[in-house]
């Protein structure tokens, strides 16, 4: 009944399931007058904590509330032998978002790498660390 709950859920009721828990500092920074979990947005920035893409960060591009799942794209040099220089390059992960972190666009997220959810998603967001600013 849960699964069923949370996937006919109306769209302002799985902004809320997509939120993701305060990092520490953050709380104790604000005295406790800031929330346990915070929805992730568009502009977050974010970070795989574990797994092979562990310490690298990526920026929030969009959150799709229906399929419940995040699109964080990273940036990267590259560097080029032929012509002795470096080459930015980006790259595109998706990542799930569980109901229960309540992300939105814009906030920094820990991922952590995982089983293949699906064809093109093998990340999970598991802690919020920060609020846009």
């Amino acid at each position: 009944m849960q699964r069923k709950r949370a996937a006919n859920a109306p769209l302002h009721r799985k902004r809320l399931m997509a939120s993701s828990h305060v990092a520490p500092e953050l709380h104790d920074k604000a005295k406790g007058r800031m929330p346990r979990a915070i929805p992730v947005r568009k502009g977050d920035t974010v970070r795989v904590m574990r797994g092979g893409f562990e310490g690298r960060e990526g920026k929030v591009v969009s959150v799709d509330r229906v399929y419940g799942t995040v699109v964080v794209e990273r940036e990267y040099l590259r560097y080029i032998r032929k012509y002795e220089r470096y080459e930015k390059r980006t790259h595109r992960m998706n990542v799930h978002a569980p109901p229960c972190l309540g992300l939105q666009v814009g906030n920094r997220i820990t991922m952590m790498e995982c089983r293949p959810l699906g064809k093109t998603v093998h990340f999970v967001a598991i802690h919020n660390q920060a609020v846009a600013a």
